[in-house]
């Protein structure tokens, strides 16, 4: 039996339905009247985020019943079988203003401290940008922002986010298959220990970063995790060059506007 069938007579509340409609419109999806009250039809159980960093806001028909967020049921045994995260849509109309080559290493970070701030002003998610870009031309191949609170994933880092897209844009698990194009890992503060670890399996080249993790940790109390004491020798040693502190002050000022929005209320410290 498929999803849709065994869920067609599956209907919402009205509190699902409005909690429904805030996410979609979150995503850019313009909701179109009449839309029915439902698990399926126009708008069918909630299971995934979709993710793409390219073309127009889906409209309501485009969704299909693997396209949404958390699935909307009383079947335990009704599993989500797979998931996927879209980057916010003030980020989708950023990235077309972004130059297709970024080769000034300090445009790189002003780039992803810029776009950190952003994130939090918009209120999608924590103060951390992430660009994947060629080493030495600058070709950008993907960016993203800290998504977690928005998406309810733990994994969605910048950092993770960034190098998904970019293997999905060169259609390779390994960003260093191709040695005449090393790519860069570029954040606005060190990465995690979570992110640590993705980055080395990534096949990246080089990690450029502007705060450090002890910054994150005090200006904003995120918990960084175990990351290791000799973990830049460790990715040096693996090949992947560390470049820390460019533009840190600017970096500073943005975890700064994070810690002064949690205090307010306007922000989640969702890691701490």
């Amino acid at each position: 039996m498929s999803l849709t069938s065994k869920y067609a007579n599956v209907r919402l509340d009205p509190r699902q339905t409005a909690e429904r409609d805030l996410r979609i419109r979150r995503l850019g999806v313009r909701i179109p009247p009449g839309a029915p009250n439902s698990a399926c039809g126009v708008f069918p159980a909630l299971t995934t985020l979709c993710c793409s960093t390219v073309g127009a806001p889906r409209t309501a028909a485009d969704w299909s019943s693997a396209d949404l967020e958390h699935p909307v049921n009383n079947h335990d045994s009704q599993l989500v079988t797979e998931f996927s995260i879209r980057l916010p849509g003030w980020l989708r109309t950023e990235l077309a203003r972004l130059p297709g080559h970024i080769a000034d290493r300090d445009d790189r970070i002003r780039i992803v401290n810029e776009l950190a701030g952003r994130n939090i002003a918009e209120g999608t998610g924590g103060p951390f940008a992430a660009l994947v870009v060629e080493r030495d031309s600058g070709k950008l191949l993907s960016a993203a922002v800290n998504l977690v609170p928005e998406v309810d994933l733990a994994l969605a880092h910048a950092e993770m986010i960034a190098l998904s897209l970019a293997q999905a844009h060169i259609g390779s698990w390994n960003l260093g298959a191709d040695p005449a194009r090393a790519h860069s890992l570029v954040i606005n503060a060190q990465p995690c220990a979570m992110c640590l670890g993705a980055l080395i399996w990534s096949g990246i080249g080089e990690l450029e970063f502007a705060a450090s993790g002890a910054d994150v940790e005090r200006i904003t109390g995120f918990d960084e995790g175990p990351v290791p004491p000799d973990w830049r020798e460790q990715l040096e040693s693996r090949g992947i060059a560390v470049h820390a502190g460019r533009s840190a002050a600017e970096a500073l000022v943005v975890l700064q506007d994070f810690r002064a929005r949690v205090a307010e209320g306007s922000a989640t410290l969702y890691n701490g």
